[in-house]
């Protein structure tokens, strides 16, 4: 799964995280995989947070580029 960013003032949709297959795996964002994303929110820092619902989690995209398992 990928998990993509959508910008209406520009018209364009960026990756946000995801290599497109699914499962579960974190670390770099470009490497980072999950399956069935579907409730997303944002803090003020710049992170994403992703209820990750077939691994039953929730997951944390910081504002570095990296995605962790929220405890």
């Amino acid at each position: 799964m990928v998990i993509l960013r959508c910008s209406v003032a520009e018209v364009a949709f960026t990756r946000l995280s995801g290599d497109g297959s699914v499962g579960y795996l974190d670390g770099d964002v470009g490497s980072a995989r999950f399956a069935k994303p579907r409730s997303f929110a944002f803090d003020l820092r710049g992170n994403v947070y992703v209820a990750d619902k077939s691994n039953r989690a929730i997951r944390k995209i910081s504002a570095k580029g990296m995605l962790c398992v929220i405890p």
